[in-house]
């Protein structure tokens, strides 16, 4: 189970880190949650994940909160999206050690999406793929690797 604290969110399709830029805009728009290259120089900004009520989680990348708008994921800035930032965070042991997949915790069959492997290309959130198999399979496209930092 993860625990509320900083992580380092990996796309499994790309093993790349996935988050906001550091360059961005200077408005108050929402940011997009981007596949980051492997040569990100600064490195990838933390994760603040916290643990809500029962197994709903908030994550924060640059301490916004992510949202799905539009079937796109984002960082709101400003919190017009209450109630659409609850996420669930489900173990895939399946496919490696701290893989998981990340849902709406209102539309279980949504979830996030690496739509291809280039990079700064905007993370999806889509209907999730996986095999009726139990365990469920699911594509890499669909996984993610997190894993807390050490300064926690």
């Amino acid at each position: 189970m993860i625990q509320t604290g900083h992580y380092q969110i990996h796309s499994k399709a790309t093993n790349t880190p996935v988050g906001r830029r550091w360059a961005e805009d200077k408005s108050l728009n929402p940011k997009r949650i981007l596949v980051l290259p492997k040569d990100n120089a600064d490195g990838p900004q933390p994760w603040i994940i916290i643990k809500e009520e029962g197994d709903t989680y908030t994550l924060r990348a640059g301490g916004a909160p992510v949202v799905n708008i539009d079937g796109q994921l984002f960082a709101e800035l400003l919190d017009h999206a209450i109630g659409q930032r609850a996420w669930k965070i489900e173990a895939q042991p399946q496919h490696g050690e701290n893989t998981f997949t990340i849902v709406s915790a209102h539309e279980q069959h949504l979830g996030w999406i690496v739509p291809n492997e280039e990079p700064y290309t905007q993370l999806d959130v889509k209907p999730l793929i996986s095999t009726k198999s139990l365990p469920p399979q699911f594509p890499p496209n669909e996984l993610f690797e997190i894993v807390r930092l050490l300064e926690d």
